[in-house]
């Protein structure tokens, strides 16, 4: 199952939400692929470990048992999943990550860390509380204290995330040059600023946060053809959306979507045969 949460208030301005997905994957192992992500993630596996499997090498490794996962402006890796899959991943805002953690958005685009290495011992402290937490809510809860005693204490001098919340309320649809000039800022300095502590460029954050609510708007309504889709969100035509989903994902619409919104656990599996409607399970986070 896979459930989602809001933080404390105060975090609000840093961190979008908690999620976490509870699954039994049965027989051969789950293939993910990670397409271009608008969010960096802080994330605890709990369960059987995942196995990375990068897309321009013959080269894998083991996850870490907490990765920290910059932004993804393409498909990088893919994760092979098996047995009992248990992960809780905090999302952040635009810069959150930054301005909590006190690591660099720009230094880990396109990458992927050992989260104690990046943010300390207390993330082992942290995973050790999630691991025997007894509920999502108990898990919330630990997570909140955690990094409620990191928030900093003023905003960041010249911050520009309020551009990149904006894309994000608006699936990337915002003129940029409206957002430069409400920034006060040459259109140079604010692209700067922008990958500095979002992690890429404007343009790109915005095609990337299109991207993703092209997914979810598909999730919620699976009923609906791609065509309308592309209508709903912004894109210029379905070709242009095409395009997008082929430098993002490396894959068409129709091909990625059943890749990372699916039907993967034995309950459902016997929901289905039973007549039940069978829950459908998001295995990318920031489409929960």
């Amino acid at each position: 199952m896979e459930h989602l949460a809001r933080p404390a208030p105060r975090l609000a301005p840093f961190v979008r939400c908690y999620v976490q997905l509870d699954v039994h994957l049965q027989g051969q192992p789950v293939i993910l692929p990670i397409p271009a992500r608008s969010a960096p993630v802080l994330e605890f596996t709990l369960g059987d470990p995942n196995l990375v499997l990068f897309t321009d090498q013959r080269a894998h490794e083991m996850a870490h048992a907490v990765n920290v996962v910059g932004v993804q402006t393409h498909r990088r890796v893919h994760l092979s999943m098996r047995g009992n899959l248990d992960t809780f991943a905090v999302v952040f805002q635009p810069g959150g990550l930054s301005a909590l953690l006190s690591v660099s958005a720009e230094v880990l685009t396109n990458q992927h860390f050992d989260g104690r290495a990046v943010c300390g011992a207390w993330v082992s402290r942290l995973r050790s509380r999630l691991g025997a937490s007894s509920s999502f809510a108990e898990r919330v809860r630990h997570a909140d204290h955690y990094l409620l005693q990191r928030c900093p204490a003023a905003s960041v001098r010249g911050d520009v995330t309020w551009a990149a919340r904006a894309l994000l309320c608006r699936s990337g649809n915002r003129r940029m040059s409206d957002l430069v000039a409400a920034s006060g800022l040459s259109a140079r300095q604010f692209e700067r600023r922008f990958v500095s502590q979002v992690g890429m460029p404007p343009k790109v954050y915005a095609r990337v946060v299109r991207f993703e609510a092209a997914l979810k708007r598909k999730k919620q309504a699976p009923e609906l053809r791609w065509t309308d889709v592309a209508h709903e969100i912004g894109y210029y035509d379905h070709m242009h959306m095409v395009r997008d989903f082929h430098l993002l994902a490396g894959a068409t619409p129709s091909s990625i979507a059943p890749e990372v919104d699916r039907i993967v656990t034995e309950q459902s599996e016997r929901a289905g045969r039973s007549g039940v409607q069978p829950e459908r399970v998001s295995l990318h986070p920031l489409l929960a």
